[in-house]
C-alpha cells in the first residue's frame, strides 16, 4: 500500500517511527566519520549537567568506529573469481564490464557499510554513457513493505536532493526516486510529516522488479530492516566521553590552587592564581583559629583512569571480533603471540561465513549489471539462462614470526580454528 493512500494519522506514526530509525543510521555514518561531537555533547550533558560545558572544552576524538568496522571489513580483500558457465568469451566481457563498473571497489564500501548500519543495497544506473553503482544505505531511503510478508518491499523511496550543513526550514522537503517493480518516478517528501507529492511523471521501466540488490549479514523474519545495533557505538561514544575527562583532568592538575583558612573572601588577595578555594575555620576545634593560606595540586588517578579507557577499547575491540590489545592506546600490555592469531583466525573464519551470505547478491548484482547494459548499450547477456559461478580464493596465514609456545591449550584451539577455516565454503552458482 502506498504512503501516498494511508490515513493522515497511520501515516505520521508509520513516518516518526521510521524517522527515528533513519537518524539512529545517520548518527552510525557520523561516528564512522568522526563527526561524533554533537552527540558526545549530548552525552557529557547528561553525565555531568552542571559542568558539562567546562568539560567540552578539552572535547576529545577517537576514531573507534571507523577502525573496528574497517577492520573486520575484509570480505572484498581479494576478488572473487566470475565464470559465465560455457562461454569464455562472454566471461571476459562480462569481467571487463564489471573492472568498468567498479563493482569490487563498491563492494568493499558496501562491507564496510554492512558492518556499520546493516541492510545496504546497490542499484546499477546509466549516467555519462557508463554504467554506475550507487550505494544506499538506510539512512537515505525508506521502504513500503508488502502486506503479505514484511521481509519484501513494494516500494523504495531514495533521497537525491543535496544535503547541506546547516538546514532551513525549506530544506524539510527533499526530492526522493521512488521506485516500484514497473516504474519510477520523482516525489517531494515533507520530512516533518512524511506527506508526499508527485513532481514527474510515472516512467515504467523494464527490470521487472525495483532493480536494487541488498546485502545484509542478518535474516529477518518480522521486518525488512534489521533490528541489531551496532555496540561499537555506544562504547565510542563513552570512550570519547572518558578521554574528554582525562584531558579535562590533566588540564586542570596543571593549577595549583590557593586554599584559605579563616579569611574573608571579602579581602583582596591577588597572587596571580586563578583557582582560590576559601576554607572556613573549623569552630568546633579546640585548637587555635587562626587564618591559614597554603597551595595544594590536584592529583587525579590518571593512570588509573587511562588503564580504564583502554580495557573499554580493547573490549570494544573483542566484541566485534577483533584482537583487543592491538586496539591499545597504551603500548606496556601484550597478550601471547597465539592469542593474537586465534583473534585474526576468527576474524577469517567469520569473514569467509560472510562472504557465503553475500554470494546470492553478488551474483544477483552482477546479473541487474548485466540487465542493465542490455537496456542501455547493447543486448548482449541473456539473462534468464545465464549461469554465473563465483568463487572467492580461500584465505591463507603467512606467520612470520614463530613465537616460543606459552600456552599449548591457547595452540590447540588454533589449530582447530585453522583446520575449520580450511573447510568453510566459497563457492555458489545462480542455481544454487
Amino acid at each position: 500500500m502506498s504512503l501516498y493512500n494511508v490515513s493522515e494519522d497511520v501515516r505520521n506514526v508509520k513516518w516518526t517511527d521510521d524517522l527515528a530509525r533513519r537518524n539512529e543510521m545517520a548518527s552510525y555514518l557520523d561516528y564512522y566519520n568522526n563527526d561524533e561531537d554533537s552527540y558526545v555533547s549530548d552525552h557529557l550533558d547528561y553525565l555531568y549537567p552542571e559542568t558539562s560545558y567546562k568539560l567540552k572544552k578539552y572535547m576529545d576524538k577517537y576514531p573507534l568506529t571507523e577502525m573496528i568496522t574497517n577492520d573486520k571489513s575484509i570480505a572484498f580483500s581479494t576478488i572473487p573469481n566470475i565464470e559465465i558457465k560455457g562461454n569464455d568469451s562472454l566471461t571476459n566481457k562480462l569481467k571487463n564490464l564489471l573492472i568498468e563498473s567498479k563493482l569490487w571497489g563498491t563492494m568493499q564500501s558496501v562491507d564496510s557499510m554492512v558492518n556499520l548500519v546493516g541492510k545496504t543495497g546497490v542499484m546499477p544506473s546509466f549516467r555519462d554513457g557508463k554504467i554506475k553503482l550507487d550505494i544506499i544505505t538506510p539512512d537515505t531511503c525508506f521502504v513500503t513493505q508488502s502486506a503479505y510478508d514484511p521481509t519484501v518491499i513494494t516500494e523504495l523511496y531514495y533521497e537525491v536532493s543535496p544535503r547541506f550543513d546547516s538546514p532551513t526550514k525549506a530544506d524539510s522537503v527533499q526530492t526522493y526516486v521512488m521506485w516500484t517493480p514497473t516504474y519510477f518516478q520523482y516525489v517531494s517528501v515533507d520530512h516533518s510529516n512524511g506527506s508526499m507529492n508527485p513532481l514527474t511523471e510515472i516512467v515504467e521501466h523494464s527490470y521487472g522488479r525495483i532493480p536494487i540488490t541488498w546485502f545484509s549479514l542478518e535474516y529477518s523474519t518480522n521486518s525488512f530492516w534489521s533490528k541489531k545495533k551496532n555496540s561499537t557505538i555506544a562504547s565510542h561514544r563513552n570512550i570519547v566521553s572518558d578521554l574528554t575527562n582525562i584531558a579535562y583532568t590533566v588540564a586542570y592538575q596543571a593549577f595549583s590552587t590557593l586554599v584559605t583558612r579563616g579569611l574573608d573572601r571579602s579581602l583582596p588577595i591577588n597572587f596571580g592564581v586563578s583557582n582560590y578555594l576559601n576554607l572556613p575555620p573549623d569552630v568546633s576545634s579546640a585548637s587555635d583559629h587562626q587564618a591559614d593560606a597554603s597551595y595544594i595540586t590536584p592529583n587525579p588517578k590518571l593512570e588509573q583512569m587511562w588503564i580504564m579507557v583502554n580495557d573499554k577499547m580493547a573490549s570494544a575491540a573483542k566484541s566485534a571480533g577483533l584482537s583487543g590489545d592491538s586496539y591499545r592506546k597504551d603500548s606496556k600490555t601484550y597478550s601471547s603471540g597465539y592469542e593474537l592469531k586465534l583473534s585474526m583466525i576468527k576474524l577469517l573464519r567469520q569473514t569467509t561465513i560472510n562472504r557465503s551470505k553475500y554470494l546470492p547478491a553478488i551474483i544477483d548484482l552482477i546479473s541487474l549489471i548485466a540487465q542493465t547494459y542490455n537496456t542501455h548499450v547493447s543486448n548482449t547477456y541473456s539473462i534468464d539462462s545465464m549461469v554465473l559461478d563465483v568463487e572467492f580464493n580461500k584465505f591463507e596465514i603467512d606467520y612470520s614470526e614463530k613465537e616460543v609456545l606459552e600456552n599449548r591449550l591457547l595452540e590447540i584451539e588454533v589449530e582447530k580454528a585453522e583446520r575449520e577455516l580450511a573447510l568453510s565454503p566459497t563457492t555458489t552458482n545462480l542455481n544454487e
